[in-house]
């Protein structure tokens, strides 16, 4: 069976699930779906095309992963204007996205991660204004994101691991917390600046980053971390050392009211070609009268103390090993 057999009355049904299914399509013309609210026809793999969904206007949640024969959406997916989340991951036939995707003001989560075959995004998606996490991560058909991507002023999360022919970044929304661009080899400009003080980004393998890229991400202030491909610790980081501590002498007596410390670590491994990485992460230290010492990590916890400690640790995906960065303060010195 490649399509369901006739069926007239869909107005009451609100879950459709067909996980795993054999149907190449589901039904032929427009069915009154009003009450659906949720559609799961993941890893149908000879799925060739949807169904006309404009009357599905309650549709909160449609899920198409690994639907790998699927080429393209209907217009009327624009329709769907209460959707919050569009799974379309591993759909590794889809090419575009319709222009009415747009239409979706209510989305938050929209997943095309493995859409090999994708090659852009329509311009139109910087009018869903409500998108929170967006996951384009082995999309590697896709040599640029629109600028209108600019316009997501509710994104917070923005994955493009793998997307391997990707060659500049336009400027991205203030709002974004986390960046991934993993092994985009081909990635070169970064037309666009980081303002939010709590962003995460991670550049590894992005080898053809050029230095004004590289100068960027140096400058930029975080206290989340940055990750990107490098073979020495950039000038700015003035306290240096080997080993997994480096003494920092404190001028300031007393301590000013707030103070941040920047660490940077350099590794490679050297299975993978001496490839190196440059990684730098941020800790706080606020002083309160009679109270001495508050140390503030990138996760908002404190300790409070005359002298206070705090590890930091990060693994990257790359390596199987951890670094840690021990940090010891008190009123006139700090250890990294």
């Amino acid at each position: 069976m490649t399509s369901f057999p006739f069926i007239n009355n869909l107005e009451f049904l609100v879950e459709l699930s067909m996980r795993y299914s054999k149907l190449e399509k589901l039904w032929d013309g427009n069915k009154l779906l009003k009450n659906l609210k949720r559609m799961n026809l993941s890893y149908s793999k000879n799925l060739k095309e949807l169904p006309n969904l404009s009357m599905a206007t309650s549709l909160e949640k449609l899920v198409l992963a690994g639907c790998s024969s699927l080429m393209e959406l209907p217009s009327s997916i624009g329709n769907l204007t209460n959707i919050w989340e569009l799974y379309l991951s591993d759909c590794s036939s889809l090419m575009e996205l319709p222009s009415s995707i747009g239409n979706l003001t209510n989305l938050s989560t929209l997943l095309l991660d493995t859409c090999s075959s994708l090659m852009k995004l329509p311009s139109s998606i910087g009018n869903a204004t409500n998108l929170s996490t967006l996951l384009l991560d082995g999309c590697s058909s896709i040599v640029e994101l629109p600028s209108s991507v600019g316009n997501l002023t509710n994104l917070k999360e923005l994955s493009l691991n793998g997307c391997s022919r990707l060659v500049s970044l336009p400027q991205l929304p203030d709002s974004l917390m986390v960046l991934n661009a993993e092994n985009c080899e081909s990635l070169e400009k970064l037309d666009c600046s980081f303002c939010n003080p709590c962003i995460r980004l991670n550049f590894a393998n992005c080898f053809k980053l050029n230095q004004e890229a590289r100068d960027l991400l140096i400058q930029t202030s975080t206290v989340r971390l940055v990750v990107l491909p490098g073979k020495e610790v950039p000038a700015c980081f003035t306290y240096r050392g080997y080993g997994n501590s480096v003494t920092v002498k404190l001028n300031q007596k007393p301590l000013r009211t707030s103070t941040k410390f920047k660490a940077c670590i350099l590794f490679g491994n050297e299975g993978k070609n001496n490839v190196s990485y440059i990684y730098w992460d941020t800790t706080c230290v606020y002083t309160k009268k009679n109270k001495g010492c508050i140390l503030l990590d990138n996760k908002g916890e404190h300790e409070e103390r005359g002298s206070v400690s705090c590890r930091i640790r990060h693994k990257l995906d790359s390596f199987s090993n951890r670094f840690s960065i021990i940090t010891e303060l008190d009123f006139h010195r700090a250890r990294f």
